[in-house]
């Protein structure tokens, strides 16, 4: 809930409200574009793609679903329902790297 999460050892802080497209490792952001078009293997230009993609799995929320079924307190249930509407609408289909 605090936003923090660590990934293959690169420290995250900004969980709270995440940057779906940010590489905290390289400090790039991927480009937008035609997925198919995106040059996700060129850290260069979309940073390291495990750190993005790795958020995108939101292992992270099963935690949250799971605090929610044991306390029943709504805010863990908002703040995936947040997590899920926000990577929604900043994934549009074909477009980025997810």
């Amino acid at each position: 809930m605090a936003g923090h999460i660590e990934y293959f050892g690169v420290a995250r802080d900004d969980l709270a409200d995440p940057d779906w497209w940010y590489d905290p490792k390289t400090g790039r952001r991927a480009p937008w574009g035609y997925a198919f078009d995106v040059p996700y293997r060129n850290e260069d230009v979309t940073g390291d793609i495990k750190q993005i993609w790795e958020l995108s799995r939101h292992q992270y929320l099963t935690v949250l679903a799971a605090a929610y079924a044991v306390t029943g307190n709504d805010r863990y249930a908002e703040r995936v329902a947040e997590h899920l509407r926000a990577w929604w609408s900043a994934n549009a289909p074909l477009r980025g790297v997810h």
